[in-house]
């Protein structure tokens, strides 16, 4: 694989975390090597408690790492940034906020609110669906409604990894699959 064509590089990766009860310290990843190519897309499974959620906060700049590297597009990730778009399973949105201005959030944060930063959001809300409730507040919403502006939301800044937990959980199929055949 090129240089190039890497994203995401997870090198001797040891993740875990420490209990608030006792002084005992859990592992949820230990010396994790693995490569994701521009692209490409990548699942993660296992049962409960194995470490996914604790995995895809540390890519997202959440977490700390307690020992190794991941790197994305060539820099290591020492926290949040624009580059990556984090979808849990539960929808997070503001609300008081209608759905084009949830949506706008993302880019209002890093300081796109432009004319082609509110085509991006109208596109966006086009994507999944949403054009009738635009203007709908998340407590008109639905919760599969609410996920897909989570997903339109992480959609619009266009980031280089998206990481996704879960995000159709909450989706009726119809929606779910046409998401799943989306590359933007």
């Amino acid at each position: 694989m090129s240089p190039s064509n890497l994203t995401l590089v997870v090198k001797g990766l040891r993740l875990g975390h420490a209990s608030k009860r006792a002084s005992d310290y859990t592992l949820a990843c230990d010396d994790h090597e693995f490569e994701v190519s521009r692209g490409e897309f990548v699942a993660i499974v296992g049962p409960s408690g194995c470490g996914k959620t604790t995995f895809l906060s540390a890519v997202a700049g959440l977490l700390p790492i307690a020992a190794g590297r991941l790197e994305l597009d060539g820099h290591q990730i020492h926290g949040p940034g624009p580059e990556r778009s984090l979808v849990f399973q539960q929808a997070s949105l503001f609300p008081w906020r209608t759905v084009q201005r949830n949506i706008e959030f993302s880019l209002e944060a890093e300081g796109k609110r432009t004319t082609e930063s509110r085509d991006r959001v109208r596109e966006m809300i086009s994507l999944v669906g949403l054009d009738s409730a635009a203007r709908k507040y998340p407590r008109e919403l639905s919760g599969g409604m609410s996920q897909l502006v989570n997903l339109a939301r992480a959609f619009a800044t266009d980031p280089n990894l998206l990481l996704l937990y879960e995000p159709f959980a909450a989706c009726d199929a119809q929606p779910r699959e046409a998401m799943l055949q989306q590359r933007t």
